[in-house]
């Protein structure tokens, strides 16, 4: 029988059906399966054991999701006895077992013979799921032309439930995707080969000459391992590694420099503290630059395990200072823009620290009686995640990466700003009791507005986990000017009035003006998987992809000026980028 309604029908267990609805079936369905699922194809209020003869019936093969859960749910098994029924000699390949997890006896029953003697498709590496589903997916390819399908006066294609029913007015019509995968798979080879021929030989000649060219990011330089940071003081660039979480191996290549825009990288040795104890390393990274504009020869730098580091170069040597006053563990660094020696440090578990001789003395202002004019001191437990310097104010938000229930975060959480070097602050915006200040940028061209990067720890169904707030001096916070589903961390203001920039970890960037009107719908977020393809994005505008991460949490992002272009620098996974005019082939593949 060849008119099947469905090519796969997918058997699994109720504890599988995350990895088959977001990972498995969309695969298969883009290309080009038909593909039914219990879940979505049988109908509220059908007896099941009718629902399951009809599906299996319907289907050409059955995928059966091996696992510990699925061996032991007795439908799954009724599943496979119904579907080898069907084909008992497998000369059609009707059961097709997919190993997702071992069953290992006696923890798990023995699988039945009948399925034991098939052969697997060995989904139980994620390193070669890709591989894999590649390989299963031309094992499904029907060798018959696909029937016809339904389709509706308005051309949405109907889509038969198990029990063969459809809704509405509908017309006979070919399932193209279907129909060409057919096409390719078993027929015409020699037309199809010349025609890829003639395609190849043109693409080809269009890539040797560089033409057409469309905007894309030029990569700058050669491949920088474990990238983290991106940084610019001045005309030079620097980048930062993960050297905390890449050990000692790499413990001299913690910094890259750059004073040519990119073309060329240095590795920078720094004084970060690396002890091997038995087969561990502990080694530092850095978290946080800061710089004056007024002086950016003079660079400081936050780490994770080395407290504070300067530099009078340019970056090219580096000294500890502070370590008297200052914890090994510091977040963030922000230097007054007109004045190198007046600096602020930050530690990731609390406490602010300023020097007023560029490092050599600190004084820790989180603490009772430092404040004697108007204001306030900072909260007992407030934590800086974010820290930024202007000309006239100093502005510090909390962090939420490790809550205290009960303690904090509590009324007194939110945005601080400080109008005399950080004694006396004022809070000018809530955190809600849920958002952690990722990063803060004052807005080119408009000193009375602010940009806050932040994290929301308890999401509403119709919030974002990463937004960018908008506030305005005497007003506090005015709106959500951007908001997304993936990880962000790189945030750029500038250069022209009102224009910012934000990356995420999928190494998408958007870009927009301030006073822009807010584009997309509030709608919920999805699982990482499910959005991982998708931006999922509200406000501003999406600038063309960067390549994606084979595993986006392992990748970082970050933006800095570009001093040639309007857009910024990104550092995406472990390349600098920068926005220009490609040749096609790096526009389809960046």
């Amino acid at each position: 029988m060849s008119n099947y309604t469905y090519d796969i029908f997918v058997s699994h267990s109720a504890a599988d059906r995350g990895w088959v609805a977001e990972w498995l079936v969309p695969r298969l369905e883009a290309a080009g399966l038909a593909v039914a699922v219990s879940y979505r194809d049988f109908l509220p209020g059908a007896p099941l054991l009718d629902s399951i003869e009809q599906v299996v019936a319907a289907s050409r093969h059955a995928l059966v999701i091996v696992t510990p859960a699925w061996t032991a749910d007795e439908w799954n098994a009724y599943e496979a006895r119904l579907t080898q029924a069907f084909d008992p000699n497998a000369r059609r390949r009707k059961l097709i077992p997919v190993r997702l997890q071992p069953c290992i006896p006696p923890a798990t029953p023995l699988l039945p013979r009948a399925i034991a003697d098939l052969v697997m498709a060995d989904f139980t590496d994620a390193r070669h799921w890709d591989a894999e589903l590649a390989r299963l997916i031309r094992s499904l390819r029907p060798i018959t032309p696909p029937p016809a399908v339904r389709l509706t006066a308005h051309g949405e294609t109907v889509r038969p439930t198990a029990h063969g029913e459809t809704r509405g007015a509908a017309r006979a019509g070919l399932n193209w995707p279907r129909w060409l995968s057919w096409w390719f798979s078993y027929h015409r080879w020699r037309i199809v080969g010349g025609s890829l021929a003639v395609l190849v030989l043109g693409l080809a000649a269009s890539a040797l000459i560089g033409w057409p060219t469309f905007a894309g990011w030029q990569s700058l330089g050669p491949p920088i391992p474990q990238a983290w940071r991106l940084y610019r003081a001045g005309d030079v660039l620097l980048v930062s590694t993960a050297t905390d979480a890449a050990g000692c191996a790499v413990a001299g290549q913690a910094l890259w420099r750059s004073a040519d825009g990119g073309q060329t990288w240095q590795a920078i040795n720094v004084p970060l503290r690396a002890a091997a104890t038995g087969h561990a390393c502990i080694a530092a990274a850095i978290m946080d630059f800061g710089h004056a504009a007024s002086t950016p020869q003079t660079i400081y730098a936050a780490t994770t395990n080395a407290g504070l580091l300067r530099s009078t170069d340019g970056g090219v040597s580096w000294a500890r200072t502070g370590q008297a006053a200052l914890p090994d563990e510091l977040a963030r660094v922000a230097v007054a823009p007109a004045d190198a020696s007046l600096v602020w440090a930050a530690g990731t578990r609390g406490g602010l620290f300023r020097s007023r001789d560029g490092g050599a003395t600190w004084e820790r202002l989180d603490q009772p009686g430092v404040c004697a004019g108007g204001g306030g001191a900072l909260p007992a437990a407030f934590t800086v995640g974010a820290l930024l310097a202007t000309t006239d104010a100093l502005y510090a938000g909390d962090w939420l990466d490790s809550p205290k229930p009960g303690i904090y975060p509590g009324p007194d959480a939110g945005l601080y700003v400080s109008r005399d070097g950080g004694a006396c602050w004022q809070r000018i915006d809530s955190a809600e009791g849920r958002y952690g200040y990722v990063d803060l940028r004052q807005a080119a061209g408009a000193p009375d507005q602010l940009l806050a990067l932040v994290k929301s720890y308890q999401e509403a169904a119709d919030r974002y986990p990463y937004e960018l707030w908008l506030l305005v001096a005497g007003q506090g916070r005015t709106r959500r000017i951007w908001a997304s589903c993936h990880t962000a961390f790189g945030l750029a203001a500038g250069p022209r009035t009102g224009t910012w920039s934000v990356a995420t970890w999928i190494g998408s960037v958007s870009t927009g003006l301030t006073d822009a009107p807010v584009r997309g719908a509030a709608a919920p977020c999805q699982s990482p998987l499910a959005t991982l393809a998708g931006e999922d994005t509200v406000g501003g505008t999406l600038l063309p992809p960067v390549r994606r991460c084979a595993i986006p949490p392992l990748c970082f992002s970050d933006l800095a000026a570009d001093d040639r272009g309007a857009a910024p620098l990104l550092l995406m996974g472990d390349r600098v980028y920068r926005l220009g005019r490609v040749a096609w082939p790096q526009a389809v593949w960046p």
